[in-house]
């Protein structure tokens, strides 16, 4: 019998806002992102990525349901992952406060733009996975 798979959990949200989604950048990578993080242990799937949208974009925000989830090993180390990822509309009216040291830039983009971006793998894939474009 193989062993059972150990390894991380990434949650991450793909929030929405007049056809257009979130990618952020932290002050440590040149790559952007989708908002979230890792679960941590004793959190729930959905606590844990609330808690990653207000440590990095300072709001609280309600969560739609997952639509996209990926397996996937981490390019620096070869470390194993799930990535389980959410829709979120978000309200026009949010006024983010992001955390400097997690996020040092934000950009609303839409499908069109989307080339233009230097995104992680999973994030691109699940940016894909929104607006239905083939992975």
């Amino acid at each position: 019998m193989d062993p059972h798979f150990v390894g991380k959990v990434a949650i991450k949200a793909v929030l929405v806002s007049d056809n257009k989604v979130l990618i952020t950048r932290s002050p440590d990578d040149p790559k952007w992102e989708i908002p979230g993080g890792r679960l941590h242990q004793n959190e729930t799937v959905e606590g844990a990525l609330l808690r990653e949208i207000r440590e990095e974009l300072g709001v609280t925000l309600t969560l739609g349901s997952v639509f996209y989830l990926e397996q996937y090993f981490q390019g620096r180390d070869g470390s194993a992952h799930v990535l389980i990822t959410y829709r979120v509309d978000c309200p026009e009216e949010t006024v983010f406060q992001p955390d400097a040291r997690e996020v040092c830039e934000m950009r609303w983009i839409t499908k069109e733009e989307l080339a233009g971006y230097d995104i992680h793998g999973n994030c691109l894939n699940a940016l894909k996975s929104h607006w239905g474009i083939p992975l």
